[in-house]
């Protein structure tokens, strides 16, 4: 499969791309480093296009004019209505782009369906840049440490994706921070990330279910407080926590097949980080307890969405049940599992 970084190693270029994806960070390296190969911004061969209601005749024009003084001229698109648009005109186009003209689609999402998307997979190049998986983020976040002259232990590593999350834009973002924090010091600590990092939606319910695990209800509501405090609707913090239940109730399981969280991690595609965790939480937890947990969210749910119950005090009596429970106690709002 042609790739991107592969056209720019050896000088040879397709003439359609189209960089896609939830994974902004990736995008826009694949669309800087494509610029930078064919000359950059301030090139007389370069222009860009970008949002609703392009015309696509004066894109086809400029298209077809040869590039001066150099092999190719550039065309950038981006956020443009086009791949929902029926214009057939573009889509032939596709097949009839000179060899010296580069066109390139930049997309936050597009319909792999749609016809456009077909046309440059036919004849270009596509490169849907995805969220990515822990060890490659491992990687990124040490190598971009590295460059600064900064060190991370596995430890504080894990903290800091568990903390932050797996957005590489907000990576960045929350690295260019600890590095101006830790100014004078080679290695960064657990301290600086948890001083200085954002904490994302996953970790902030994580901390309530550890709470909740502990058996420690002052903190529990504590949490629960500074959450909502925060604008976090109470059934956003339910939905976070039926799916925190559920993953715990299948650690469960499998740690009770003598599974190690490494395999836990490997086999629910979650990082190893996280899977320690939860095997430690769910151990206050019996299997039958987290079956009537997640019952128990999603009868509370229904009883919201039907006008039974306030969401605020029917997500505290929740709280209160799990985080001062025994194994033996009964269900809120469900008959026993």
């Amino acid at each position: 499969m042609n790739t991107i970084a592969d056209d720019i190693k050896s000088g040879t270029f397709h003439s359609a791309y189209l960089v896609f994806g939830p994974e902004s960070y990736l995008a826009r390296y694949h669309k800087n480093r494509l610029i930078a190969a064919l000359g950059g911004r301030d090139s007389m061969n370069f222009k860009s296009f970008s949002g609703k209601g392009i015309d696509v005749h004066e894109l086809i024009d400029l298209a077809e004019m040869m590039p001066l003084f150099a092999d190719h001229r550039l065309i950038l698109i981006e956020d443009s209505d086009l791949f929902e648009s029926k214009n057939d005109s573009l889509i032939k186009y596709m097949e009839e782009i000179p060899e010296s003209t580069v066109l390139l689609f930049v997309q936050e999402s597009v319909d792999k369906r749609g016809r456009l998307y077909k046309a440059i997979q036919k004849n270009g190049v596509i490169c849907e840049c995805e969220r990515q998986k822990s060890a490659y983020l491992e990687k990124f976040i040490a190598g971009y440490l590295n460059r600064a002259g900064k060190r991370i232990t596995r430890y504080t590593l894990d903290l800091f994706l568990k903390q932050v999350g797996n957005d590489m834009e907000l990576l960045a973002h929350e690295m260019d921070k600890l590095i101006s924090y830790s100014e004078g010091r080679g290695v960064i600590e657990p301290e600086d990330v948890e001083t200085v990092c954002t904490v994302n939606l996953e970790s902030k319910i994580y901390h309530l279910t550890d709470a909740i695990s502990s058996h420690d209800p002052n903190r529990t509501m504590k949490l629960y407080h500074e959450l909502t405090e925060q604008e976090m609707v109470p059934m956003q913090i339910l939905s976070g926590l039926v799916n925190q239940f559920r993953q715990l109730l299948r650690v469960k399981e499998l740690s009770g097949r003598g599974m190690r969280s490494e395999e836990i991690a490997k086999k629910l595609k979650i990082h190893s980080y996280s899977a320690g965790i939860a095997v430690k939480q769910c151990r206050a937890f019996s299997r039958t307890e987290l079956k009537s947990a997640v019952a128990d969210c999603l009868k509370f749910e229904e009883l919201f969405k039907n006008g039974r119950i306030d969401a605020n005090t029917g997500l505290e009596m929740l709280l209160i049940r799990y985080s001062t429970s025994s194994s033996d106690a009964k269900p809120l709002f469900c008959e026993q599992i």
